[in-house]
């Protein structure tokens, strides 16, 4: 799969067709997730400035895009997820499950569910959500730059962080400061940038040159004309639709027997199984009955 992109205008079109994903219990593909995170991606740098038209992107294995400009010059971008470190080693643990319950029941002209056990700490003292935060994206930049030696060869390799930290809300301020600071020791080596996703806004160019991309410049809004103005609503919706729906992301816990609850934000609890490919599927709902 390849794109072609003419202008800050064909960027923005890109944007618009993939920038509404379904939920992961809708059947969210990992491709539509990246496809999401390279089109935001490309969007704060065009108009931040820093791409150089026309340019391409492509497709990969390792890193998962090829992005590549008019001299031909080549950037590969890997776009990874910044989780908690249990959830992925569950996640591979389940996967490593499922398949050897798939293989057996096949045999029997039946299909397999392998669960994973997911937890939720209540409760945070100040400047601790941003300290997890940060030992959450590290965890994540660590896995890539072990992967590094295997990419594709580029002229440069550069990182995008999505943030799905099952985290309160942080102050981005501080939490940027910290990883900036842990960055500037070394952590990263290898990729020339390293920038995040928070919400819809990017974080770019962590630990040398950060900067912040806002989805939405709030304090000095271009409303010089009532198409200006319908582009800002729309934008602002966006905003709000992001930041909604990680206000109102459900909670998941684990209880005494080792049955997975999903609490959603109306007080409903759910007994729920996940498969190793990250569905949900609702056994029953446990309050209220």
């Amino acid at each position: 799969m390849k794109w072609q992109f003419r202008s800050a205008a064909d960027v923005e079109r890109f944007w618009k067709r993939v920038q509404h994903v379904p939920a992961r219990v809708d059947g969210r593909t990992k491709s539509q997730e990246e496809h999401y995170c390279l089109a935001l991606y490309l969007l704060a740098l065009s108009r931040n400035g820093l791409l150089s038209f026309p340019i391409s992107a492509s497709r990969q294995e390792s890193p998962d895009f090829m992005l590549t400009d008019a001299s031909c010059r080549t950037t590969g971008l890997e776009v990874t997820r910044a989780t908690e470190g249990w959830l992925q080693q569950a996640m591979t643990a389940a996967e490593r499950r499922y398949s050897a319950l798939d293989r057996h029941a096949k045999s029997h002209n039946g299909s397999a569910v392998a669960t994973i056990s997911l937890r939720h700490s209540r409760g945070w003292l100040a400047g601790e959500a941003e300290s997890e935060w940060c030992k959450m994206m590290l965890l994540a930049i660590d896995a890539k730059v072990a992967r590094l030696p295997k990419f594709e060869t580029a002229a440069a390799h550069d990182l995008l962080i999505a943030d799905d930290t099952p985290l309160p809300a942080i102050d981005r301020k501080l939490a940027f400061e910290r990883l900036n600071a842990t960055l500037r020791k070394g952590a990263g080596k290898g990729f020339r940038t390293i920038s995040a996703i928070v919400s819809l806004d990017i974080g770019y160019d962590l630990g040398r040159r950060p900067r912040l991309f806002s989805y939405v410049d709030w304090n000095q809004p271009k409303l010089g004309t009532g198409r200006d103005r319908v582009e800002f609503g729309r934008a602002a919706e966006l905003a709000g639709q992001a930041a909604v729906d990680r206000a109102l992301s459900p909670v998941y816990s684990v209880d005494e027997t080792g049955r997975i609850e999903k609490e959603t934000f109306d007080g409903r609890i759910f007994e729920i199984e996940i498969d190793s490919r990250g569905t949900e599927r609702i056994i029953r709902q446990i309050r209220p009955e």
